[in-house]
């Protein structure tokens, strides 16, 4: 059996670094939401959530303070599912933190190089090969999803601060309503109404004018980052 190429392997390496990367965004979205949710100052906000290690408990802390200080709407409609969201891509996240890619031929498919979330030679044995895998393709649809989730995040604070009245961005910055929070609000109003939800197109089979909206956005977040690093660093918080 042939081996695979260092240039296969390193392009698996490259995305699931790349997905990771993303998913640090996430954590480090949630604190700046925690500290607009809670109102305090970043300094000891940041702290406080340094000090809890498990990322579910930092998401369970900041779900449940809605709960004794009712947002408005739609934040309150949605904020359930933006973190019912994030938990699946945690979920996801985990498998590509510990992984190992392994050349898989299951049956008469030969599937190549792919990477196995949780791989061991038991569980191998006792799946006849068929294992939970991920190819190129699937990683890279992860990493959108983690910069997407990540982008929401930043989009969420804006909006807690300015139900808060304390808008923390001049106007021109802010960001616009992201896909998902289009999707998820979609959905919302379908269930209140007794509409058939309807089901989102698999990434693969994406229109192209989802596709280019979707780029649009991505380019808009950029934009806004830049600016707001800029005047985070300014304010003396980054």
């Amino acid at each position: 059996m042939e081996l695979p190429s260092e240039a296969e392997t390193d392009a698996f390496f490259t995305e699931v670094g790349r997905a990771l990367n993303n998913f640090s965004s996430i954590e480090q979205g949630l604190e700046r939401l925690f500290c607009a949710i809670t109102d305090v100052n970043p300094t000891i906000g940041f702290a406080a959530m340094a000090s809890i290690i498990s990322f579910e408990a930092r998401l369970v802390m900041c779900e449940n303070i809605p709960k004794v200080g009712p947002l408005k709407e739609p934040l309150a409609s949605l904020w359930p599912k933006i973190f019912a969201r994030m938990r699946e891509q945690l979920k996801k996240r985990n498998e590509l933190a510990h992984f190992a890619l392994v050349t898989l031929t299951i049956g008469e498919n030969k599937l190549g190089l792919r990477l196995v979330p949780y791989h061991s030679w038991g569980k191998t044995t006792l799946s006849r090969g068929a294992q939970p895998n991920l190819g190129l393709a699937e990683i890279k649809q992860r990493a959108a999803d983690f910069h997407e989730i990540a982008g929401v995040l930043q989009w969420l604070t804006q909006k807690v601060m300015e139900q808060r009245g304390r808008a923390w961005l001049p106007s021109e910055f802010h960001m616009p309503d992201p896909p998902l929070i289009q999707r998820l609000r979609s959905a919302l109003q379908d269930s209140q109404t007794g509409a058939e939800p309807e089901q989102p197109p698999k990434p693969s089979r994406a229109s192209s004018a989802e596709r280019r909206d979707a780029a649009v956005w991505r380019s808009e977040l950029r934009i806004v980052r830049v600016r707001l690093v800029r005047i985070l660093a300014l304010r003396g918080y980054a």
